[in-house]
């Protein structure tokens, strides 16, 4: 839900904001949840450009091939979909704001890869957010280079001296990858494979939050 800041100032070292939403959907929100904090995202003024509507519009149609919905009509069911993730409201894609349309294809991506549909091209080169593509590509156990089943590969070697049944690997850093590309991983070294794709590591840890900040 967006709101207009109507002024914003700072007082004993904290910024305090004073803000006005339309109608009244905020107010029961707020009262319903018995919540009195939320996550701020403030809007850089730009609008959807030309290279995200491409990518967008490429998503859509390979997920249109697949499923044999109409392109126009999968657009829509997209859309449903940002709101019901989001909670956020409708929006145009000849006008809306470039982060509407990086979270917009960040949800179509996750899910192409929660339903595994195949793609043309690789998510890498479709995503407007490589950190947000890792974490979906994780989540969902898809591989990140070629988008097809993968496990959990660790970039960081437990090493040896350590028991693998109880070691802590909560900080490690991992990636999903089908078995060709993780044999490959290995084959490589971190670096020059890394380098190669353009990926990294995500810490382990920070997995489920990291998932679930797509849809905030």
């Amino acid at each position: 839900m967006e709101v207009e800041i109507m002024q914003a100032e700072v007082r004993n070292g904290s910024t305090e904001i004073r803000a006005r939403a339309a109608g009244t959907r905020l107010k029961e929100a707020l009262e319903r949840k018995s919540s009195r904090r939320a996550e701020l995202t403030v809007f850089d003024g730009r609008s959807i450009t030309s290279e995200q509507r491409k990518k967008i519009y490429a998503m859509i149609g390979d997920i249109s091939a697949w499923t044999g919905y109409y392109p126009d009509e999968l657009k829509e069911r997209m859309k449903c979909l940002y709101i019901e993730k989001t909670g956020k409201e409708m929006f145009s894609l000849a006008s809306c704001s470039i982060d509407t349309a990086r979270q917009f294809l960040d949800i179509i991506i996750d899910f192409a890869l929660e339903n595994s549909i195949p793609l043309r091209e690789s998510g890498i080169e479709r995503t407007g957010d490589i950190f947000n593509y890792l974490v979906s590509c994780i989540y969902h156990k898809k591989c990140c280079i070629c988008g097809r089943p993968a496990d959990i590969h660790h970039l960081d070697a437990i090493g040896m001296g350590h028991d693998r049944m109880n070691y802590d690997d909560s900080e490690n850093e991992i990636i999903a990858l089908c078995r060709k590309h993780h044999t490959m991983a290995h084959a490589r070294g971190r670096e020059s494979f890394c380098s190669l794709y353009h990926v990294f590591g995500v810490p382990k840890m920070s997995i489920e939050a990291s998932y679930q900040r797509i849809f905030l």
